[in-house]
């Protein structure tokens, strides 16, 4: 009990190694211990200051996300193009901006699935225009809560096009490159039979004013300058199909006999010049193969050429020889020629771009890169034979591409007729197309936008969209399309009440094709192949 001194109280000395009395009904307050030790308080206020730093440091957009949708914080960078405190945003919900719709339908969707993780690549829409970017998140707190980062990736995406477009023009200069070494053959190849042409003419115009001509001697001079056109014929057939790119070729069933000769018939001048004897094996016949016949063109002509690159540097007999071997399913085409082989280490390096064991500008080192290429896309081959005591290089790919010229995303139909829904369907998939369905523009519109949120990229082949529907018309699908990040997608009409000068009017962009009711399968079917092929052919 204190004791009163002067009218006041003083407090009694506390004995040594007595605890201090606690008022009755009160608790000891717990001193944590950034109370015990300040330093502790300062080192967390520290970490979480180090933190802010590196977030507001990282050159893309990170955000904290509740499972409610709405942002927990953001990082300066966000802040910024939202221009928006970060006070000003916590709270507020995902997509909030207009182009931020699809943001938001991919964190619904994400917080939806059980996946703690995710990457994904996006188009967002913004006034300035679509940007590209790399979102990266990770699920925490039993996932109720999660941390997206974003990346802008539209100047990697852009040099990815430059780059893809760069490839193009090599390509196309390595074609050219193989036709311009055998354009002095080519030019002889033509001469030659020109000339034939040429001298029967005038034999004809000789016999002819003579009067001398029996209808024996006319006839056998008009066969010869047949055969011989033909002979020209096949030449500048084969040139056309080795100048074709191949961007966009459908597989075709061709005579594979017939491919090989065009091919060859432009080599031979070139084989005869430099004395190479090019020996060709009986080809099997019939031998129908499904391909796309520019590019088998392109991968044959590319052996031959370095066939003879190789075959002339030897001394002694030189030869290359060409064989074709029928194994039931699949089809083989060897180019065999007198060297010695490849060596070992050599082997995988041969298919390597830009590698070659030609002098400094005789080669572009891509043909045999392209050609495997060309073959892989035939779910094929390209590779050296060890076994063989020469040098030999063998093309095999199946005879049949299953379904080869179909696009391996779905087809969406869209129509309020049920019945021409059904039959629409039917005939795709009987095709070999998946197909998704919709009964108006705005169903349509939605499916596009949710499987684009969940799957990342451009995942419909083309849309078929009826003109006129009561809850939204072809027109505004064809228009809401052309102004998402999927615009890309091919638009094909069809009506029956139309004629294609008025769709065109009323349509804001042309669409990829118009089919008029009633159609035909082999009308759809051509269409809607025509379409997809153009688009993936604008991808490439």
């Amino acid at each position: 009990m204190a004791r009163v001194k002067s009218g006041r109280a003083v407090a009694r000395p506390r004995r040594e190694g007595t605890e201090p009395r606690k008022k009755p009904g009160t608790r000891r307050r717990q001193r944590t211990p950034a109370a015990k030790n300040p330093r502790v308080g300062l080192a967390r206020i520290s970490d979480v200051a180090r933190l802010k730093a590196v977030l507001d440091a990282i050159p893309g957009y990170v955000s904290w996300i509740s499972s409610d949708l709405r942002y927990l914080g953001a990082n300066k960078a966000l802040c910024d193009s939202l221009g928006l405190s970060e006070r000003e945003i916590v709270g507020r919900q995902v997509g909030y901006s207009d182009h931020n719709e699809f943001f938001y339908r991919f964190v619904q969707h994400f917080f939806a699935t059980s996946d703690p993780k995710f990457a994904h690549e996006m188009s967002l829409e913004f006034t300035t225009g679509a940007r590209s970017f790399l979102l990266v998140g990770n699920k925490y707190d039993q996932g109720r809560e999660a941390v997206i980062l974003g990346f802008d990736i539209s100047d990697i995406k852009r040099k990815e096009e430059i780059i893809l477009a760069q490839e193009q023009r090599i390509i196309s200069a390595a074609r050219m490159a193989a036709l311009g070494e055998m354009a002095g053959g080519i030019a002889h190849e033509i001469n030659n039979p020109l000339t034939i042409i040429l001298g029967y003419a005038e034999l004809l115009e000789e016999l002819t004013r003579s009067g001398g001509a029996d209808a024996a001697t006319l006839l056998g001079i008009g066969d010869k300058i047949k055969t011989t056109t033909i002979r020209i014929g096949k030449i500048v057939k084969g040139l056309k199909s080795i100048m074709r790119s191949g961007e966009g070729e459908r597989f075709q069933i061709v005579d594979l006999k017939a491919v090989l000769e065009e091919t060859i018939d432009i080599s031979r001048e070139r084989f005869k010049r430099y004395g190479i004897e090019l020996r060709v094996a009986p080809i099997p016949e019939p031998l129908s193969v499904e391909c796309r016949q520019t590019q088998i063109s392109q991968a044959v002509l590319n052996l031959m050429n370095n066939a003879i690159d190789e075959t002339v540097k030897l001394a002694g007999e030189k030869w290359v020889s060409i064989a074709v071997l029928d194994h039931g399913e699949d089809v083989e085409i060897q180019v065999t020629d007198c060297g010695k082989g490849i060596p070992p280490e050599v082997r995988e390096k041969v298919f390597e771009p830009f590698f070659t064991t030609k002098p400094i500008g005789k080669g572009t080192g891509l043909g045999l890169n392209l050609s495997r290429g060309f073959v892989e896309g035939h779910r094929g081959d390209l590779a050296i034979d060890p076994s063989c005591p020469n040098t030999r290089f063998v093309i095999r790919f199946p005879k049949r591409q299953p379904h080869a010229n179909v696009s391996p995303h779905p087809i969406l139909v869209v129509d309020d007729e049920q019945g021409i829904v059904a039959y629409v369907a039917a005939v795709l998939k009987k095709a070999g197309y998946s197909v998704l369905t919709a009964c108006s523009g705005h169903t349509a519109f939605e499916i596009l936008k949710d499987r684009y949120v969940k799957l990342g990229r451009l995942n419909v082949s083309a849309v078929l969209t009826d003109c006129q529907m009561q809850e939204g018309d072809g027109f505004h699908l064809h228009a809401d399309i052309r102004t998402s990040p999927f615009r890309e997608v091919p638009v094909v009409f069809m009506t029956g009440a139309f004629d294609v000068e008025e769709i065109r009017k009323i349509a804001k962009a042309p669409p990829a094709g118009i089919l008029k009711k009633p159609f035909r399968d082999n009308d759809l079917l051509k269409i809607i192949r025509e379409a997809t092929l153009s688009a993936e052919a604008a991808r490439l």
